[in-house]
């Protein structure tokens, strides 16, 4: 998503850490938990996580609000559609990992809709979308801190009905 700021691809992948899940022998999607951030850090997000949104967030806090309404690589999103898509699709990692936590059924997303109407820009000023992107970080945090330990090796299905544990599912916040 910094590609589609101006930033480049680099900027937003660890390429130090391996992320890949593994099958077991049951044929379940399993890898160790992520790594987190102590309590002496204040985070509960995998740390290469938490850096990458602080780098997001710096980032957008360079944007002007009027540079905030300007295009991207991704036509015909602004720069606030993808700052919001990226809140959003944070959101919807959430959602999944409250299923991981509770064992109920939840969807990543409510309802499909074409990206573009999904992701409408940021309620206005950058400061907003700054908010938006910060709060939903926080809940992203909140419900890694959540998940007890055999939560971490229960299954969900993305979107896309693919299976994930939140192990595996928690480093796609890196895209």
């Amino acid at each position: 998503m910094l590609s589609a700021l101006g930033g480049s691809r680099g900027d937003i992948h660890n390429r130090g850490t391996k992320w890949q899940g593994h099958r077991d022998s049951e044929g379940v999607l399993t890898s160790d938990p992520a790594p987190v951030r102590n309590a002496d850090e204040g985070s509960g997000a995998p740390v290469p996580v938490a850096a990458s949104t602080d780098r997001f967030v710096a980032t957008v806090t360079t944007l002007t609000d009027a540079q905030a309404t300007g295009g991207t690589l991704i036509p015909p999103w602004t720069r606030g559609h993808v700052v919001t898509h990226v809140a959003r699709a944070t959101d919807s990692l959430c959602r999944l990992l409250d299923w991981a936590r509770t064992g109920v059924e939840t969807p990543s997303t409510r309802a499909w809709t074409p990206a573009p109407r999904r992701s409408k820009p940021g309620p206005g000023p950058v400061a907003d979308l700054v908010a938006d992107v910060e709060d939903s970080a926080a809940r992203f945090e909140a419900a890694v801190r959540s998940l007890p330990p055999a939560a971490w090796h229960a299954e969900v299905r993305m979107r896309t009905g693919e299976p994930r544990t939140p192990a595996t599912l928690i480093p796609t916040r890196l895209r």
